[in-house]
């Protein structure tokens, strides 16, 4: 998937290995764990690369305040 944000691009890849239908287990940002389910957003021109891993809800991903230059990472449902 291909997201742009001002003039820089992201590059998200959503993983599925235990073929679940809903939850996020962990989400990386150019490498980096993130710690909330929020996807900050920056406008620096650079590719950034984001990974979704889709899973049972860990408590390292709470919900803390979002931040303005944040989106909430998608949600995903079983059709």
């Amino acid at each position: 998937l291909h997201f742009r944000y001002q003039t820089t691009p992201y590059e998200i890849r959503v993983d599925n290995p235990s073929r679940v239908c809903r939850g996020i287990s962990h989400i990386n940002l150019d490498g980096q764990p993130l710690t909330t389910p929020y996807i900050p957003l920056v406008n620096d021109r650079q590719t950034h690369r984001v990974q979704l891993v889709l899973g049972e809800n860990v408590a390292s991903l709470t919900s803390a305040e979002e931040p303005a230059n944040a989106r909430k990472a998608a949600r995903f449902a079983c059709r």
